[in-house]
């Protein structure tokens, strides 16, 4: 008996730790629904996800999107004159970007995300605005830069990089991080390999090792009806109209797409 029992508690262990890991990728995870799903998820239930979610934003704190922040900066035009980042959430980004031009605008469609921004900084050369950037018509060749920081999967790829293409100035650049779907057994060990180094940078940068439970819980519910390219799906997608792209890959689920205008 006390065997048994020994072995029933070593079993629920093991079947703890598997349901600790799975719940820890969960964020990450992907519910493969067709693309035609995605697009008819109400643009309302997206804005409600991010007004909650921007109660839980913080411009300190490490996470998998502000870990490229110096990469992309680094593939970026220098001293342009005007800046445009779709999907800007509380300006982490703007913050990068506004020594490096002489107007930024940060497109975002969450209000409540918008007057976060707002309260986080006082840039005063960087705009913020509330709308959906495949509604709101830029005039042609007006910026230097187009970036989008995790927000393109929120729309098709193609439908955003065509719009960009035509409001990007003659030698600009349209730069965007993403987030993609494993598929190769590659890309299978780059997911394990993040898994344990995002325990090592929550612990060293932030000093804990799980994000808010909060913000998780409101994550996981909005990324149920998040749908994500591979990265061979976007080199497909991308080859004919924009073949000069270049598109890297990278860990904790990130792709790199940087296109410039010739």
């Amino acid at each position: 008996p006390s065997y048994n029992c020994g072995f029933a508690k070593f079993r629920k262990k093991i079947l703890a730790s598997l349901d600790f890991f799975r719940n820890f990728a969960k964020p990450q995870r992907v519910v493969r629904h067709t693309r035609k799903t995605c697009e008819t998820i109400m643009k309302e239930q997206i804005i409600s996800d991010f007004d909650q979610l921007s109660n839980f934003e913080d411009t300190d704190l490490w996470n998998h999107n502000n870990h490229y922040f110096e990469f992309l900066k680094s593939k970026i035009c220098q001293n342009g004159k005007s800046a445009l980042e779709v999907g800007c959430g509380i300006g982490n980004f703007c913050a990068i970007l506004y020594p490096l031009f002489e107007n930024v605008i940060g497109l975002d469609i969450s209000p409540d995300t918008i007057k976060k921004a707002k309260e986080c900084s006082d840039f005063k050369n960087v705009q913020y605005e509330i709308g959906d950037y495949l509604q709101i018509k830029y005039p042609e060749n007006s910026f230097d830069l187009i970036v989008s920081i995790a927000t393109v999967h929120h729309f098709s790829l193609l439908d955003f990089l065509r719009k960009a293409k035509k409001e990007v100035k003659k030698g600009g650049k349209i730069v965007v991080l993403d987030l993609y779907r494993p598929e190769t057994f590659k890309e299978r060990i780059m997911e394990i390999i993040a898994v344990l180094l995002n325990f090592i940078y929550q612990l060293i940068m932030n000093k804990r090792l799980f994000e808010n439970r909060h913000r998780k819980k409101l994550m996981d519910k909005h990324q149920e009806n998040d749908v994500y390219l591979t990265v061979q799906e976007v080199k497909d997608l991308i080859k004919n109209e924009f073949s000069t792209a270049e598109v890297n890959k990278h860990l904790f689920w990130r792709y790199s797409l940087i296109w410039e205008k010739i």
